[in-house]
């Protein structure tokens, strides 16, 4: 690591720190509390005898921009006040907090950024949700979004038109609208004009929507049709990054129907160098459930006859 473990976990003090663990993608810490007399939270009476030991398992500031897990050991301890709790367990108030699942530390930068997201929200008249779309993306650009266009009478004509348009550059709409209406046209003269002005002759097929293209990029290849499947290649070649989604839902495919759990951790970390970063809430849930992830992918078991009973009506 790049900074020293006694700076880079002093904000977790009166804790003791006794081991720091590089685990590759995150970093794991072993801690446990300072010991001596704690305060009961029930009559305020201190105590120092130990009933038994419990572990906290926390999410500390990031660093050198991995994860940090915190396991503290804390005490339970007894409360010699009589009609007072039997135990309770100590707390590190400044470090660990009740019921919370971060460190105080942590805690505040959180709510030091949504603050900032507010105020923004707030001098800027946007609701949060644009702020927060925002604030996730590297580049403002890649939330612009192509204009979305429901089929329309001109579409079958669309080919007629741009071979007239190619030949003659400067070939009058009414004269268009007169050659497409002897071919069977029964739109309007202002729909065609519409069409011709919002560009949509210059592209060889309506913009799909995001929703489509996904699931597009789910079904089975061979399940698509030629020209839904030619269509998909030709997005997925548009830019990199579009290439390597497509690759890498693919390949999360093959793991999958091929039980290939061993090489979840591999792939996992070819989507995190490409730089997905919409597929990242889904890497979170996979580091999240890691064992339970392999052996889904891995054994033939499956829970789902299990679900089947239980979900029916008639199993109550």
């Amino acid at each position: 690591m790049n900074v020293p473990a006694t700076v880079a976990f002093s904000g977790l003090l009166p804790l003791v720190v006794e081991e720091v663990v590089d685990e590759g993608e995150w970093v794991s810490v072993q801690a446990r509390s300072p010991g001596g007399p704690a305060e009961c939270p029930g009559c305020g009476a201190e105590s120092a005898r130990v009933h038994g030991y419990h572990q906290r398992t926390v999410t500390d500031v990031p660093l050198d921009g991995r994860p940090v897990v915190v396991r503290v050991r804390v005490r339970r301890l007894v409360c010699a006040t009589v009609n007072c709790r039997s135990t309770f367990r100590e707390q590190v108030p400044g470090v660990l907090e009740r019921y919370q699942r971060r460190t105080a530390r942590l805690t505040g930068q959180v709510r030091s950024v949504v603050r900032e997201l507010l105020d923004c929200s707030r001098r800027l008249g946007l609701s949060l949700n644009t702020v927060k779309r925002y604030a996730r993306v590297p580049e403002p650009n890649r939330l612009r979004r192509p204009p979305q266009y429901r089929a329309c009478l001109v579409d079958a004509y669309r080919d007629h038109l741009r071979a007239r348009r190619a030949a003659e550059p400067g070939v009058p709409v009414l004269r268009l609208f007169a050659e497409i209406t002897e071919l069977g046209y029964t739109g309007g003269l202002n729909l065609l004009y519409k069409y011709i002005n919002q560009g949509r002759l210059d592209g060889d097929r309506i913009t799909p929507s995001p929703r489509r293209v996904t699931r597009w990029l789910l079904t089975r290849p061979a399940n698509l049709l030629d020209g839904l499947r030619a269509h998909l290649d030709e997005l997925s070649a548009a830019c990199p990054e579009m290439t390597a989604l497509a690759e890498r839902v693919r390949e999360f495919a093959q793991l999958m129907t091929e039980r290939r759990g061993s090489d979840i951790d591999r792939w996992i970390k070819q989507v995190r160098e490409a730089g997905l970063v919409e597929l990242e809430p889904f890497l979170t849930g996979l580091d999240q459930d890691h064992d339970a992830v392999i052996a889904g992918l891995t054994l033939p078991y499956s829970s789902g006859p299990t679900e089947g009973v239980w979900g029916s009506p008639k199993a109550g």
